[in-house]
């Protein structure tokens, strides 16, 4: 099939140029830290980069950094301009402050960018309803726990922050699988353990926990991210440590858009651009294949 011959393409094109970076030191001769930027943009044009580090590229494009840049702007001078309310609390009944509020909503901004960057090739592993199931799993117990204890001042008979294990442990460990939807390892881990420091230095949230809690809540989390991950990876090599577009056994081929949208919408959107799409792809490949016809089975 088309797919299978892609990835030999992919096979025989690694073998041919090896990875980015030692090609970059046989033709340049020098090393990645040499201040080489030219040859380094050149290098990671390579399927080895694309395969292991293609949201760099993304997340370098001027427009998501610049989007990103204006809202923690506009959110920054607001947080200037009502400086007098940093300490208020924003509800009678619970102690977050405007400032608490503020630094949360820069942590799920600085979150929501990664998922839009590294989410479209991890969400495309699981089935649709493991997807639904996690995704309000988490986000509506996580709403409601959030509502009721720390917003409403209510389920004040569990006993958190003082112990290692709490109600709030279940919404950590729910948190892995969450993530494994969308973030490859290194970023989990830093949204994770992010989550707790921010918790240390804020008002609020659980500034009074205790350190074996903290630890508790990023491991409970890490645990659940492998468990949903070893559960739907393909092969030993899917498992997305810092790049997640290799994670469907796809060899780091790029996401096409066109396609996918024809397909959400049963083809009566973007149908030319997929068909177009669709022939360039059978093109490259009988072409890196010395012009040899390529018949889709």
């Amino acid at each position: 099939s088309l797919q299978k011959l892609s990835s030999l393409n992919y096979a025989h094109q690694q073998k041919k140029m090896g990875c980015c970076f030692s090609q970059k030191a046989d033709e340049h001769n020098c090393c990645p830290c040499c201040g080489c930027c030219e040859s380094i943009i050149s290098a990671c044009s390579t399927p080895c980069c694309k395969k292991y580090f293609p949201e760099w590229q993304v997340s370098s494009s001027w427009w998501i950094f610049f989007v990103r840049t204006l809202i923690f702007v506009f959110l920054g001078a607001a947080g200037w301009l009502f400086c007098y309310l940093w300490e208020e609390r924003i509800f009678d009944t619970a102690r977050i402050t405007w400032g608490s509020g503020l630094i949360l909503a820069i942590f799920v901004i600085q979150a929501v960018f990664l998922i839009l960057i590294y989410g479209p090739y991890l969400v495309k592993v699981y089935p649709w309803w493991i997807t639904l199931l996690v995704f309000v799993g988490y986000l509506g117990f996580n709403a409601y726990l959030f509502i009721e204890q720390l917003v409403r001042g209510n389920l004040q008979q569990f006993k958190t922050d003082s112990v290692y294990f709490d109600i709030w442990t279940l919404v950590h460990f729910l948190s892995g699988p969450f993530c494994a939807l969308f973030l490859p390892f290194i970023w989990m881990f830093l949204i994770l353990a992010g989550w707790e420091f921010m918790e240390a230095y804020t008002v609020g949230f659980g500034e009074s926990e205790i350190l074996g809690n903290r630890i508790v809540d990023v491991g409970v989390g890490v645990i659940g991210w492998w468990i949903l991950i070893l559960i739907f990876k393909r092969t030993r090599t899917d498992i997305p440590w810092i790049s997640s577009m290799n994670a469907a056994g796809n060899n780091g081929e790029e996401i096409e858009w066109a396609v996918v949208g024809n397909k959400i919408t049963c083809g009566c959107c973007c149908r030319d651009e997929a068909e177009a799409s669709k022939t360039k792809r059978q093109m490259e490949t009988a072409q890196n294949y010395g012009g040899t016809e390529i018949v889709e089975i």
